[in-house]
């Protein structure tokens, strides 16, 4: 939960994919057990700051929602999940008034994927616009080309 607020400095970096792990890329160097694991710690977090006890969400049903996380979701990077819980506790994709409905926790990741998408985006536009300005960053005024054309260096 800590690394939570160490993902967010730094948010639209996290939707660089090529730099981070994703979630079917822990299964495969770590194993299954390690992911699930994982992936409960966050959903117990932010089940506990949304006022849900892990009494009223058993744990069988936890661990079945980390199960259904990683099967629909496998491609997502661990800081854009650590960004997820974030946003998540902050109730940026709705609440749960205290009672556990894994179909309700489900849905908010649509928020979270519209977000995503807007964010992978604009990081892509930036990027665009980066190379263009190397491209461009070349200009020379009139004059200059007009003096290098009279000198034939054109």
């Amino acid at each position: 939960p800590q690394a939570q607020l160490k993902a967010i400095d730094k948010e639209l970096q996290m939707f660089k994919s090529e730099r981070f792990p994703s979630l079917s890329d822990v299964r495969v160097v770590h194993g299954m057990e390690i992911i699930i694991d994982w992936l409960i710690i966050q959903i117990d977090d932010a089940l506990n700051s949304s006022g849900v006890t892990t009494m009223k969400a058993r744990t069988e049903q936890i661990t079945d929602l980390a199960h259904a996380i990683f099967r629909k979701y496998p491609y997502l990077t661990l800081p854009e999940m650590l960004l997820f819980f974030f946003k998540f506790k902050n109730g940026d994709f709705g609440d749960f008034n205290g009672i556990f409905n894994q179909q309700r926790f489900m849905k908010t990741f649509a928020g979270f994927k519209k977000y995503r998408a807007a964010m992978q985006q604009m990081l892509q536009q930036t990027e665009t616009a980066g190379k263009q300005d190397e491209r461009y960053g070349k200009k020379i005024s009139w004059e200059e080309y007009l003096r290098l054309k009279r000198g034939k260096l054109l």
